[in-house]
This record gives structure tokens, C-alpha cells and sequence, in this order.
């Protein structure tokens, strides 16, 4: 899945459709992510999340 800024300041807000993208409501995932900027590596990471609708 590959999303984009939500607003281009410095800090930066990704906004994912949980459930366009199928995942359950209410279960627990991983989410990983690596954000890049014109190629330079800007911060890599994981964490839980959880939604409900």
C-alpha cells in the first residue's frame, strides 16, 4: 500500500482507508512503513493500529 501526505508542512499526516484497503474493524495490526523524500531515506518505522467504524 503506498499512501501520500495528507498536507505538505513539516510535519507530515498519512491518512489510510482502512477499510477500502480490507482490513477488519476492531483487529489488531502492524503497520510498517519507510517514508522517502527525492530519494534520501527519512524515517522508517512500525506500530500497532486498530480502527473501528
Amino acid at each position: 500500500m503506498s499512501v501520500q501526505p495528507s498536507n505538505f508542512t513539516n510535519d507530515h499526516e498519512y491518512m489510510i482507508d482502512y477499510a477500502q484497503s480490507g482490513l477488519r474493524p476492531n483487529e489488531l495490526y502492524r503497520l510498517y512503513y519507510v517514508l522517502y523524500n527525492n530519494g534520501m531515506l527519512l524515517h522508517k518505522g512500525h506500530g500497532d493500529v486498530r480502527y473501528s467504524n
